[in-house]
């Protein structure tokens, strides 16, 4: 929200704050388009679905998605480049010497998610690496703290004598910071044992020890090609789709390193 008033700001018109309570979705939906149908609207979409979009795309002719993209709607979407992050994670582990990996997923799934995997997953078959079913993890991606199903599997792991990874990615920093807490209680080290890497770049990444590894999205550029396409939009709809996609960045901190063995 900062960054985005930031931006409204620099582009030199005001910034109106509505939210649509999803128990009350036509109501509200109906609120906003009949006051803000001849207005660009930018709209949150991380965790809408692609249905959700359309039936809010035919109330708003003006509108620009933000933090999400379905390319089969001729909607205007503004989104992080998730698929190229995976990739870098994934790469990042590969390149300094890791081949056991494991993948810690949300167990709430959303495009961005889904696209991370696929990035990670072409990184994997680049070094052809096969990612063991055992080493893969489904938490909950709100719950930035120990989770017992986590736990579980790699105590189930360590009793039936079966190898640990010695990295695991994450889909987001919250489901990594998690998992950190997780080895931790568990008395496994981090990065020494394993190491970690998330995804986001989130304020607490530099506040827990170690610092978390993680992909930086640029929240900031995402922002300011939505306002900078909603300012180009005049008084038209837009005609036909696009998608803005920003890169992401690999933070190397000291949750990863290379494997114990090497």
């Amino acid at each position: 929200m900062h960054f985005l008033e930031q931006g409204s700001r620099a582009g030199g018109f005001s910034l109106l704050i509505s939210a649509i309570d999803m128990a009350r979705f036509e109501e509200d939906l109906g609120a906003i388009a009949n006051a803000h149908a001849e207005r660009g609207v930018i709209l949150l979409g991380t965790n809408l679905d692609k249905e959700t979009l359309i039936r809010i795309a035919e109330r708003l002719p003006r509108l620009i998605v933000l933090d999400t993209c379905f390319e089969t709607l001729p909607v205007p979407f503004v989104s992080t480049n998730n698929v190229l992050g995976g990739y870098q994670a994934g790469t990042r582990l590969c390149r300094t010497g890791h081949r056991t990996i494991g993948y810690a997923a949300s167990d709430v799934r959303i495009p961005n998610f889904d696209a991370r995997r696929r990035g990670f997953d072409d990184a994997m078959r680049e070094w052809s690496i096969a990612v063991s079913p055992e080493h893969e993890f489904s938490v909950d991606p709100m719950v930035p703290a120990a989770q017992a199903s986590f736990q579980n599997k790699i105590a189930k792991l360590r009793t039936d004598g079966k190898p640990l990874p010695t990295a695991i990615f994450c889909e987001s920093d919250y489901i990594a910071i998690g998992v950190m807490k997780s080895l931790a209680e568990l008395g496994i080290r981090v990065p020494e044992d394993i190491s970690v890497v998330g995804f986001d770049d989130i304020a607490e990444a530099v506040i827990v020890s170690p610092e978390l590894t993680t992909v930086r999205v640029d929240k900031e550029k995402m922002v300011r090609s939505a306002v900078r396409l909603a300012t180009s939009l005049g008084d038209s709809p837009f005609e036909g789709g696009m998608n803005i996609s920003v890169a992401t960045a690999l933070i190397a901190r000291r949750s990863s390193a290379a494997p114990p063995s090497a």
